[in-house]
């Protein structure tokens, strides 16, 4: 048992050399453990920067174009909350995908189709292919 101990520990580094590159390994993974830590935090922010204008436009539309008030916007909101976190979830059995196929079937509308096939002019005015 003695002798699988000692295979067992960690062997430490018997030459300068060694030494250096073991304490350049850890410097290196702690500058990669800082660095994940950034980009992670950078991709929230992106992510709830996209979410509050997405969710500023979404809610401006109805108001803008259908006299939505409040109370409307706030259902709105509220159903828009919830499809995004039931999409979230694997067990809700709705997906984006799946949403625009509905959208698709029901009204011949089709999403995908519709962004790949409209450009916007340098006035951003969206102007058909």
């Amino acid at each position: 048992m003695g002798s699988m101990s000692r295979k067992m520990k960690r062997r430490e580094p018997n030459t300068k050399e060694q030494r250096r590159q073991a304490q350049l390994a850890a410097q290196a993974e702690v500058l990669a453990k800082e660095l994940n830590h950034k980009i992670d935090k950078d991709i929230y922010k992106a992510e709830v920067n996209a979410l509050y204008k997405m969710t500023v436009i979404t809610n401006w539309v109805p108001h803008n174009e259908w006299g939505f008030g409040k109370g409307r916007l706030q259902k709105f909101q509220d159903r828009m909350a919830y499809l995004c976190a039931c999409i979230r979830t694997p067990d809700c059995g709705i997906s984006v995908e799946g949403l625009n196929q509905a959208l698709k079937d029901e009204t011949g509308y089709d999403t995908i189709w519709s962004l790949n096939n409209r450009r916007y002019d340098e006035n951003t005015e969206v102007v058909e292919k």
